[in-house]
């Protein structure tokens, strides 16, 4: 079961009354009246955006790689939210499995790059170059 705890905040506990009522069933209980709702502290606790990634030191043009399938998701859900929060943010990503990386290696599976363009940014797609292969 959860452990159940009620909010510290003087202003949101009011000393509550009570009264008796009579259920349907004829069972008599009491009932409590403005009594502060109790939060559950099962609650996930999630670092803040910017101590998972490096989005505050992050200069238009700056990028950074992520490997691992949930990874992957988790990245581009941040970049996401923080372009939301952050209005003159913008990010892109781009699937870099299988490309050369800096290290003369290729990058492994389900691996992006996340990189901060500037805000007002299109992105133009190269249609020159069939890249199915």
């Amino acid at each position: 079961m959860d452990d159940i705890t009620f909010p510290t905040d003087t202003d949101s506990t009011v000393s509550g009354s009570t009264q008796p009522l009579i259920t349907n069933a004829g069972a008599k209980v009491e009932l409590l009246i403005n009594q502060p709702i109790p939060t559950s502290s099962r609650g996930r606790k999630r670092k803040p955006l910017d101590e998972t990634y490096p989005f505050t030191d992050m200069v238009v043009g700056a990028s950074f790689v992520v490997s691992g399938k949930k990874e992957v998701q988790q990245a581009r859900n941040a970049a996401q939210q923080w372009a939301k929060e952050h209005e003159t943010w913008k990010f892109i990503t781009r699937n870099l499995s299988g490309h050369a990386n800096p290290h003369g290696g290729v990058y492994p599976a389900d691996t992006i790059g996340v990189w901060r363009v500037p805000p007002t940014s299109t992105v133009v797609r190269d249609t020159t170059t069939d890249h199915s292969s």
